[in-house]
């Protein structure tokens, strides 16, 4: 059984990173699919403080993540209550992918919280708000330190199941546990789970993956009675359930008082002698512990308050840096804070328990098992991807959702003011998911749920009187004298275009060249029917006094529909006599002109050029999951493969090496190209990963429960820097370029030398970082390190 646990030790030590497909994360609403197809691209916004004072100004600012003239042309903040009611708001045309605006708190409100939200025009057009942004701000008096504010703890409850490795549990070999995390509503949660016996030592550990599932090896003695601990991100608790014993060092582990006590035994009297102790936690080194004299078994004593909360991995070596043991501990120090909250608050009482008290007496108890659960995949170690989750543009995309009751927000409990950080930086109290606050702004009582779409091109004269003409913008103003601004583009030659989202039965548009008031320039009025959008009148109010620059408007009107095929609009077009007559555009869209479409959102440059052979796997995705793309297309295109004996690979065009392509699952690819006479002559293969939204979406069981759902949060840095008191200079921006601190050798340097002699190692290593990038492409890095070169580093400096 030794042999076990080396092996066990040496996936600690060498923190084999395997690949864990992008798509099993849950991604949340803000990147689910709407019902019918959303425009390219999503938003990210900024604000300058994590809470504010009444009377303050909010700044803002907003970044596309496409430049896709398909995400309108200006973005809108807005100041909301938690029902959803506007309180203030700001508009602003967005300039290089990016908009800058301020919000000015009112002095009449409550103090509590509130939520700004930003989104462009054409974002408001769907359900699922899939290109719109919130984040959760506190607004306080500032009068009083101790002035309690609105805010209500959760607490996730945890729920474990267990099964035994066919239902069975013997004593005195090594039986497999299997475990499934859930949270109340049945969501799954990542898990780290171990097992201790009556003396409170840890006996096993053991993380789950993302799915909740997870598997214990363990070893029951009889008489004994063992208990089950587990920590999620939500709580700890501990519920009343592998005993490493060798022919040589056992090292065992228990907790007394504020610290471990570890103890190294002598099972034999030839056994090798201990010298050194080393703890790691996650990649890093974290304690280590020399033996002196010559005795042969030892005892040490490690406080819990200098380690960090988690699973640590004991490693005991001898004089030749042979491993004798391994273990490994859970580290839970009760004065300390797992996410912000104290440890009477995390415990669940009501977990299901296993006992083991039953004497065994070599036979299986029958009745251990008490639920079924799919097994794990295989054991993953994942780099910890510290430097791309602190990437503001990276956070939405790396965090999990919450799901919450949903008269989560009737209820509140005061909290201090000096508290305001600590929960703004909590997952759980951020970011109400966007259609809940849309539902009194763009309710269908009170306004359309899908907007009309107004086209308006206006050409310029050719006439000195036009020539000092540089910019047209627009503001469209309903019946409330509720305002939008729109920013004109300059087309090819003398044409500036817009394309606006109208959400109201009648709207005056105003024409100017500046930001003054729309009473000194012309307008022209529009009446939509609140209920088809056939019928369109146009009331034209353009002034002789623009005349003489401008051309009159040609305005084109579109009515969205709900079917999913790009084809599938109505579309209005204004002809000679000024009246608006309906086209019907009917043709369906083919899985050809699908692939071109595709084709032109994931291509550039040379890339963009006749392939070929073109697999398009989001139109026609391949059934077998599990298959890596290079097989796929192994199996695809042989005789094209065949016809070169040398390829260049290129990965989100990039060069890579074939053995990427291996690890890459077809599941995860949109597009692959393949060009026989590709660049510089050179036979390629072009695989493109999935953008965001060509990711599959998964859905929340929830049998019909009042739930509401929260996308994860992360609080951002300012962007503003206030460097004079002179108002006219202070806002100065700061650009955002995300430049990952990572270089080849920062992902090993960190490990643990250990000698290979008489151990069980793999021949080589990889390590996988993977994210999503800003454009909405996956990223892969995976470096594959001969065994010398990754166990055998110097340096051991901890990262």
């Amino acid at each position: 059984m030794f042999h076990k646990i080396v092996i066990t030790c040496r996936i600690c030590i060498l923190l084999i990173v395997s690949y864990q497909p992008l798509f099993a994360q849950t991604f949340d609403s803000i990147l689910a699919k709407a019902q019918q197809k959303y425009p390219d691209g999503s938003i990210y916004c900024q604000s300058n403080k994590q809470h504010y004072t009444i009377g303050e100004t909010i700044y803002l600012k907003a970044y596309l993540k496409s430049g896709s003239t398909k995400v309108g042309s200006n973005i809108k903040f807005e100041l909301l209550k938690a029902t959803g009611d506007v309180i203030t708001e700001f508009t602003g045309p967005i300039l290089s992918q990016t908009t800058v605006g301020t919000l000015q708190i009112p002095e009449n409100i409550l103090e509590g919280r509130y939520f700004i939200i930003c989104y462009t025009d054409a974002a408001s057009a769907y359900k699922a708000r899939s290109l719109s942004y919130v984040q959760a701000i506190m607004i306080t008096s500032g009068e009083d330190p101790d002035l309690q504010i609105t805010a209500k703890p959760y607490y996730r409850e945890s729920h474990i199941s267990w099964k035994f490795e066919n239902n069975k549990l013997f004593e005195g070999i090594e039986n497999n546990i299997y475990y499934l995390s859930r949270d109340q509503f049945g969501y799954p949660q990542k898990t780290s789970a171990f097992i201790l016996n009556a003396r409170k030592d840890t006996i096993c550990a053991g993380q789950s993956d993302d799915i909740g599932t997870g598997k214990l090896f363990f070893t029951p003695e009889a008489g004994q009675k063992y208990q089950v601990g587990f920590m999620t991100s939500g709580d700890t608790t501990i519920s009343v359930i592998k005993k490493e014993t060798e022919d040589g060092v056992s090292l065992s582990a228990y907790l007394q008082d504020d610290a471990y006590v570890i103890e190294t035994k002598s099972t034999r009297r030839n056994t090798a002698r201990a010298k050194h102790l080393i703890g790691i936690h996650g990649l890093n080194k974290v304690f280590e512990f020399e033996f002196q004299g010559t005795g042969i078994d030892y005892k040490v004593r490690l406080p819990i308050k200098d380690l960090q909360n988690g699973i640590i991995t004991l490693l005991l070596f001898d004089g030749n840096q042979n491993v004798l043991a391994e273990k490994s501990i859970f580290v839970y120090a009760e004065n300390s804070k797992l996410l912000n909250q104290t440890l009477s608050n995390l415990t669940s009482p009501n977990i299901d328990s296993i006992s083991l008290a039953k004497e065994l007496n070599n036979s299986p108890i029958e009745d251990a098992g008490i639920s079924v659960v799919s097994e794990r995949a295989e054991e993953f170690f994942s780099y910890p991807l510290k430097n791309i989750t602190e990437s503001l543009l990276l956070l939405n995309f790396l965090k999990q959702p919450l799901v919450l009751p949903k008269d989560y927000f009737d209820s509140i409990t005061p909290i201090s003011i000096q508290k305001i950080n600590t929960v703004l930086a909590s997952t759980e109290l951020n970011m109400l998911q966007a259609e809940q606050l849309f539902e009194n702004r763009y309710g269908p009582d009170s306004k359309k749920e899908i907007p009309d779409y107004l086209e308006i091109y206006v050409r310029r004269k050719e006439n000195k009187k036009s020539s000092k003409v540089n910019n047209l913008s627009s503001i469209f103003v309903d019946k409330t004298k509720s305002k939008d601004f729109y920013l004109f583009q300059k087309d090819s030659g003398n044409i500036y275009s817009l394309r606006g989202a109208i959400f109201f039965d009648t709207v005056s548009i105003y024409f100017t060249q500046g930001a003054g008031s729309e009473s000194f320039n012309p307008a022209t009025e529009f009446i939509l029917d609140s209920v088809a959008g056939l019928n369109f009148t146009y009331n034209e109010l353009w002034t002789a006094a623009d005349s003489s620059r401008f051309e009159s408007p040609i305005i084109t009107h579109y009515k969205l529909t709900k079917s999913n095929s790009t084809s599938g609009i109505k579309k209005h077009i204004q002809d000679s006599s000024r009246n608006l007559n309906e086209v019907t555009v009917v043709s369906t869209i083919t899985l050809r002109q699908k692939t071109k479409l595709l084709d032109k959102r994931y291509t550039k440059g040379l890339f963009s050029g006749q392939a070929n052979k073109v697999l398009d796997l989001v139109n026609e995705p391949y059934g077998d999951f599990s298959l890596s793309i290079w097989n796929y297309i192994m199996i695809s295109h042989p005789n094209t493969i065949a016809r070169s004996p040398i390829w260049t690979y290129y990965l989100n065009e990039g060069i890579v090496s074939r053995e990427e392509l291996t690890n890459i699952p077809v599941k995860d690819v949109a597009l692959v190209k393949i060009f026989l006479f590709g660049m510089a002559g050179q036979p390629s293969i072009v695989v493109y990963t999935k953008k965001t939204e060509d990711l599959p979406g998964q859905s929340l069981n929830t049998n019909n429960k009042p739930i509401i759902r929260l996308a994860g949060y992360s609080t951002a840095i300012p962007f503003i820097e206030e460097t004079t008191n002179n108002s006219e200079e202070r806002n100065i921006q700061i650009s955002l370029q995300w430049v990952p601190n990572l270089n080849e050798t920062d992902l090993y340097t960190s490990l643990q030398k250990v000698n290979q002699k008489n151990t069980k190692i793999p021949r080589k290593t990889s390590i996988l970082i993977q994210g999503i990038l800003v454009d909405g492409n996956s990223f892969f890095f995976k470096k594959y390190y001969p065994k010398d070169q990754l166990l055998n580093t110097q340096s051991t400096t901890n990262r």
